[in-house]
């Protein structure tokens, strides 16, 4: 196989595989930091996949902190989704506005990135994404968390 044959390989399977797009966007957002695989991210990546699938309605993700869950669902995850289908609409909840502001640039970066952008060529509908910041839930039409004027 040729080198511009493996390389159509390994972005097809990027393409297809959401395993393979988390390793690399570890890669891509942490240059220079060693990546270790383990059990746990295959799994969260085969079950994030039967989210998208349809196959999994709820998913809670319980695993110990520095685990990779975060970037895995928060970051990694909503990029994979709009690189497969930009209409995709996605919420992203966070207890704090600077986790959520960083998931959101942490998550744009990724869609920008040199390798990542390549597979689902996400330039093209990058400018249409939206990033909201400071939107509140009572912003968003939701009574939660109630207002302080209502106790």
């Amino acid at each position: 196989m040729d080198e511009q044959a493996a390389y159509e390989a390994f972005i097809n399977k990027m393409r297809s595989d959401f395993r393979t797009f988390l390793f690399r966007s570890f890669l891509e957002l942490n240059p220079g930091t060693e990546f270790k695989p383990n059990w746990h991210l295959n799994v969260l990546a085969y079950e994030l996949e039967q989210v998208r699938s349809g196959n999994t309605k709820r998913l809670v993700i319980c695993v110990p902190p520095r685990s990779l869950k975060s970037f895995t669902a928060s970051v990694a995850f909503p990029a994979y989704l709009l690189g497969r289908d930009p209409s995709c609409q996605i919420i992203c909840v966070s207890y704090a506005q600077d986790l959520s502001d960083r998931f959101a640039g942490d998550c744009r970066a990724l869609m920008q990135g040199r390798y990542t952008k390549i597979p689902f060529r996400l330039l093209v509908f990058l400018r249409n994404v939206r990033l909201y910041r400071n939107c509140s839930l009572h912003n968003a039409g939701f009574d939660w968390p109630p207002q302080l004027e209502e106790y």
